[in-house]
């Protein structure tokens, strides 16, 4: 027996997972002993959801999840109740995360939508609709004061924004296939890209300019990240290999190999 997992994000605290599992369900386990705590039902009467990624919110009583419903959902972690159902999406939603403060919430949309929303999470306002990539975005996330946004998009492009007015601040060009996570380093600075060309890359985030460009995967590579002090990378890619890479050499530290699938004990 295998788990296929669409997308996962762990707590702050440490204590719970939460899983998108690719099926209508928004599954919390508890990281220690793997049970089940929730387990929610979200979909439109007669349309069938796919969710496809998952988030928690800064203090851990909030979930937010969505799917090929189009619709984002804010679930009580405790009571496992929907707390409210956000519509604006015209196509799947790829891609959702919280603010740092817990107040805001971006959701990215799929090929014909080609938008990424933010929306108050306690009025379920849609605040801002960012627009400017020219086909679905795979990934955004915000920076750690909550001013700005990075996304990236199937059209190749990294694009940061400014959270209040919504102004596209920066198009950063140069990875060759889509761009399938962003991340900031830690001070705001720093961009780090992970795409389907293979490689992943480092851009300064005032500037726009390439700073880096890590190869050494054999396909596309799926996600990237900082260590919290933002002197190493880490990259994940289909070619089922995780890598470390030295922030201002682009060297590769270390590798390791994973497994197709995930077989429990």
């Amino acid at each position: 027996m295998s788990i296929i997992v669409g997308h996962q994000a762990i707590s702050a605290d440490g204590k719970k997972i939460v899983v998108a599992n690719c099926d209508e369900f928004v599954r919390i386990l508890d990281v220690d002993s793997g049970n089940e705590l929730q387990k929610v039902k979200v979909n439109i009467a007669g349309r069938y959801n796919q969710l496809y990624s998952a988030a928690f919110s800064p203090d851990g009583k909030k979930v937010v999840a969505g799917g090929t419903n189009r619709l984002v959902y804010i679930v009580d972690v405790e009571s496992g109740a929907v707390i409210k159902e956000l519509r604006g999406h015209t196509d799947y939603v790829w891609s959702i995360i919280f603010s740092p403060d817990g107040r805001k919430i971006a959701s990215c949309g799929g090929n014909s939508d080609q938008t990424v929303r933010i929306w108050d999470v306690d009025s379920g306002e849609e605040l801002r609709k960012l627009e400017g990539h020219r086909h679905g975005v795979h990934s955004a996330i915000f920076s750690s004061d909550g001013k700005t946004i990075v996304t990236g998009g199937v059209d190749k492009t990294v694009r940061i924004w400014d959270v209040n007015s919504g102004k596209e601040l920066q198009k950063l060009e140069g990875h060759a296939d889509r761009v399938r996570s962003a991340a900031f380093s830690s001070n705001g600075k720093m961009i780090v890209t992970a795409s389907g060309d293979s490689t992943a890359r480092l851009w300064n985030a005032e500037s726009g300019m390439e700073l880096q460009k890590f190869e050494g995967h054999a396909i596309g590579v799926s996600s990237a990240a900082f260590s919290p002090d933002d002197r190493k990378i880490v990259t994940a890619s289909i070619d089922h290999t995780v890598r470390v890479w030295d922030t201002n050499s682009g060297k590769e530290l270390r590798r390791w190999g994973v497994p197709r699938t995930l077989d429990p004990p």
